[in-house]
C-alpha cells in the first residue's frame, strides 16, 4: 500500500484521517486449531477442514493463483488417499508403480479419464468445480482415492492425531463458518457445517462427526473377470 506524506492537517481532520484508516486496514487475524472426532471418539485423518465467509468482502487468506497439486500411484495405491485442493487447481497423475494404471472417476465434482498409462500423463487435469471427487483403477479394482475440492484459499488435510491447524483467519468471525468432510460420509451428503461465531482467537475446536476413520484398502493385486481392458493390460505386459 502507498503511504502519501501530508504536510499540514488541522486536528480535527488528522483524527478523521486516522478513523479513514482504520476502515482499509485488514483485520486482524489468528490462529484456529481444530481437532476432529469420529462417532467412537477417536481422531478422525483424511478429514478436510475449509473455513468460508458469508460476506464477500471479507478477505480470508492470501489471494494466489492454485498451484498444481500430485496424485501419485505408489505400491497400487492413490498417495495420498485424500487430497484436499482448491477450486481451479491443476493436478499431476504421476505412476510410480511397475505396473500400468487406468485411472478414472465418474464423480459430478469432475468426470475424466486417464487410459492405461505408465509414468506420467501428458498433462494435468483441472479441477473447476467443488466437492468430492472419488478415484479408481480400471485394471486395480482396490485402488481408491479421493480429491476434495473447496472454495477458499483456507483448507487443510486432518493430521494422524485429527488435527487441522489455519493461520490468517480473521479475528472477526461472526460470517464465518467451517465445512468438514470426510471419506466415510455418505455418498449424497453434505459436509458438515459448523459456525465460528463463538469461537475464540486461537481455540481449539473439537468436532464430532458421524462417522468412524476407515483406512485404505490393501493391495490385493489385479481384479477378477476377463474385461476387454483387463486382457488389453496383459497383452501389454507381455511384450514388455
Amino acid at each position: 500500500m502507498t503511504v502519501h506524506s501530508i504536510t499540514r492537517i488541522p486536528g480535527a481532520g488528522l483524527a478523521a484521517m486516522f478513523t479513514m484508516a482504520a476502515l482499509f486496514l485488514p483485520h486482524a487475524a489468528e490462529s484456529l486449531e481444530v481437532r476432529v472426532l469420529g462417532t467412537d471418539g477417536q481422531p478422525l485423518k483424511y478429514a478436510v477442514v475449509s473455513v468460508h465467509s458469508a460476506a464477500p468482502e471479507t478477505t480470508l487468506g492470501a489471494e494466489s493463483t492454485p498451484d498444481t497439486a500430485v496424485m501419485d500411484q505408489t505400491g497400487m495405491q492413490f498417495t495420498p488417499h485424500v487430497l484436499a485442493i482448491r477450486k481451479h487447481t491443476q493436478v499431476d497423475f504421476p505412476n510410480s508403480d511397475q505396473v500400468r494404471h487406468h485411472v478414472y472417476s465418474f464423480s459430478a465434482a469432475k468426470r475424466f479419464e486417464l487410459p492405461l498409462y505408465a509414468d506420467r500423463p501428458p498433462s494435468p487435469i483441472g479441477f473447476s468445480a467443488t466437492g468430492p471427487v472419488v478415484l479408481g483403477c480400471n485394471i486395480h479394482d482396490h485402488m481408491i482415492g479421493y480429491i476434495y475440492v473447496v472454495d477458499s484459499p483456507l483448507f487443510a488435510r486432518t493430521s494422524d492425531d485429527g488435527t487441522a491447524l489455519f493461520t490468517g483467519v480473521p479475528e472477526q468471525r461472526d460470517d464465518l463458518h467451517l465445512e468438514i468432510w470426510h471419506p466415510s460420509l455418505k455418498h449424497d451428503e453434505p459436509p458438515h457445517r459448523r459456525s465460528l461465531a463463538t469461537s475464540e482467537p486461537d481455540q481449539q475446536l473439537t468436532i464430532r462427526l458421524q462417522v468412524t476413520d476407515e483406512p485404505p484398502p490393501e493391495p490385493r493385486g489385479l481384479r477378477r473377470g476377463n474385461s476387454n481392458l483387463e486382457q488389453r493390460f496383459r497383452r501389454h505386459e507381455r511384450t514388455d
